[in-house]
């Protein structure tokens, strides 16, 4: 959890940072404030959410695997036909 509480604060430096400049073009595109609250939170945004096991995977409900088990039958019963 602490992750994605991470990623959430870096978006946010990096939102309010394009928020509070956003009329300001001239110290928006500085680069000595521009890397540090604009790239290099988005850069570690992103590097965080390339680690295994972030996100769990998909599990179907016994409802969804019922529901495509009928789907398969009825399209074999089909190809029969």
């Amino acid at each position: 959890m602490s992750l994605l509480s991470a990623i959430t604060i870096l978006l946010l430096v990096r939102q309010t940072f394009a928020m509070a400049t956003v009329n300001d073009s001239p110290t928006q595109n500085k680069e000595h404030y521009w890397y540090p609250l604009i790239t290099v939170p988005e850069l570690l945004t992103v590097l965080l959410y390339a680690i295994p096991g972030l996100v769990p995977p998909k599990t179907r409900s016994d409802r969804d695997a019922k529901r495509m088990d009928m789907e398969k039958q009825s399209s074999c019963e089909r190809t029969l036909l």
